[in-house]
């Protein structure tokens, strides 16, 4: 049995975040920024099925799948990705560990994303930024459940 859990979409701050868009408050996404900055050592790779291409598919599809969900449900579909991933972290670990995108969307929105389970010896932080018709907003925190910073045209949060 495979189960896929997506928890970080039900966190208050992005519950607001998917309001504000429903609503027609925000607008229109025109950019998107992702950052996921967190720490895992060998040890965590080098057991069971995370350090495995095979078995993992690598950090992106591990830790940065959770994002990546979240920027495909403000953003819709993807037209275009260009990137790089790069193995940093040596012994055991048989996965890339840094992830760099930039995307196009189908609507025309731009983004990118800055993944990496290399932050050295403490995890900092996920994060997004939205530039969006109507305004701005960033939710940061380990699992996205901060707002940081909201910015609207007409002044309504």
């Amino acid at each position: 049995m495979i189960a896929v859990n997506y928890q970080n979409r039900f966190n208050p701050a992005i519950a607001y975040l998917f309001e504000l868009l429903h609503n027609g408050t925000l607008g229109e996404v025109r950019f998107f920024s992702g950052t996921l900055r967190w720490w895992r050592d060998s040890s965590y790779f080098g057991t069971g099925w995370r350090g495995k291409q095979d078995a993992a598919g690598g950090m992106l599809y591990n830790q940065g799948s959770h994002l990546i969900n979240i920027m495909y449900n403000v953003c819709g579909p993807i037209r275009k990705v260009t990137a790089v991933k790069k193995k940093m972290m040596q012994d055991n670990v048989m996965v890339d560990d840094m992830y760099l995108g930039l995307i196009e969307f189908e609507n025309g929105a731009l983004g990118n994303l800055e993944l990496t389970t290399h932050t050295k010896f403490k995890s900092f932080e996920s994060a997004i930024f939205l530039i969006c018709e109507n305004g701005s907003i960033a939710i940061s925190g380990n699992s996205l459940n901060k707002l940081e910073f909201i910015s609207l045209h007409d002044k309504r949060v």
